[in-house]
């Protein structure tokens, strides 16, 4: 008894290596096949795709836009404070010159002079 069971455990174990060598073979053939990959990822994206929506928005709405609103205020108060530093020069500036009040006709001239070099004011105003 001991032949057959030796020659069947070898025809068994050989028959399982053979099955091994094949069962690897057709996994990589289909891990590498191109729809497989095709469907993998259409699959991660639809599975995903909501995930990364929903997470780009919550960081945009907590973070970039308060990030942006506060830069927003700074830069304006920035301005303002500038505004109203060159306004005050402009009056001593005419206080100094005029002793007092100026014309109207030369006041906007004059403070446009005074704050061009400290601020760049849109056309218009």
């Amino acid at each position: 008894m001991d032949p057959i069971r030796s020659q069947l455990s070898q025809e068994v174990h050989g028959l399982s290596r053979n099955a091994e060598g094949q069962i690897v073979e057709a996994i990589t053939k289909i891990l590498h096949s191109r729809t497989f990959l095709d469907n993998l990822g259409s699959s991660v994206s639809t599975a995903m795709g909501p995930v990364v929506q929903n997470t780009c928005r919550d960081v945009y709405s907590k973070m970039l836009i308060p990030g942006i609103n506060a830069l927003t205020q700074q830069v304006v108060k920035q301005v303002n404070d500038i505004f109203s530093k060159g306004t005050r020069e402009s009056k001593l500036y005419q206080k100094a010159i005029f002793g007092g009040d100026i014309p109207l006709r030369l006041t906007r001239f004059l403070v446009v002079r005074c704050n061009c070099s400290t601020i760049l004011l849109p056309s218009g105003l």
